[in-house]
């Protein structure tokens, strides 16, 4: 019973996706007291490794409630050739013409717990206590073969929220200088918020699982910042069940 639950929940596994950031008005190509923030769409990462699931049926495995617990890593890779400053009031980027930066990145780590309603369309026939002692004494394998689950033709849907603490922060940058790679790393909060309650909604088909992820909170703390929302796209690469 407790394999029927998770063959048909879609949660652990390692996610791929981009970030981007988007204004107040809902633009992505940020101007004004936020165009320092302009990020790199295709080079901003996510990366999440959910390894603990845990989904509690009502009365079908058609419909449940889907919790669980990863590890997740956002980057955010800055487009501009800027250096990330921060004081006690606020964050803000300084403009430089050298060096040409190579790598220019936020980054944020930290756990991520969903609360999720699933639905799923494939039947799978649960086995009564009966059933289970038989297919024991059926030497043929017929009866284990009719209980047997396969995620083919599943289409699955699930929508609720993500929350995220985040427990480590970095600011990374890489240049070249007198023909050499140079680097900094500094593991300020830039005051970034530690923490993300996001609208979430994962849809997939068989094996396959895209996810796309809205945060209901800011970037970075209260007026430290400009309004900016994350939002991520992207894909299962690798499903634990």
């Amino acid at each position: 019973r407790p394999a029927r639950r998770n063959m048909y929940t879609y949660w652990a596994g390692i996610d791929v996706g981009v970030n981007t950031l988007i204004d107040k008005s809902g633009n992505p190509d940020l101007s004004g007291n936020a165009e320092f923030m302009e990020i790199d769409n295709g080079r901003s990462r996510f990366v999440s490794i959910n390894f603990m699931e845990q989904k509690i049926e009502f009365g079908t495995h058609h419909v449940g409630l889907l919790t669980g617990l990863g590890w997740e890593f956002v980057n955010y890779r800055l487009k501009n050739n800027v250096m990330l400053a921060y004081n006690a009031d606020s964050v803000y980027g300084m403009e430089m013409e050298t060096p040409d930066l190579r790598k220019n990145k936020l980054r944020q780590m930290g756990f991520r717990v969903p609360l999720m309603l699933e639905f799923n369309t494939k039947r799978a026939p649960l086995p009564t206590d009966a059933d289970l002692i038989a297919a024991r004494a059926d030497t043929t394998g017929a009866l284990a073969k009719r209980f047997r689950h396969s995620r083919k033709n599943n289409f699955h849907i699930a929508m609720g929220m993500v929350g995220s603490w985040y427990f480590d922060s970095m600011y990374k940058q890489k240049w070249n200088e007198d023909g050499e790679v140079r680097k900094t790393r500094d593991k300020g909060d830039y005051l970034l918020l530690p923490y993300r309650a996001a609208a979430a909604v994962r849809i997939g088909y068989g094996g396959l699982n895209l996810f796309a992820e809205y945060s209901l909170t800011p970037l970075f703390k209260d007026g430290k910042g400009p309004e900016l929302t994350p939002i991520t796209v992207g894909l299962t690469l690798v499903g634990f069940n």
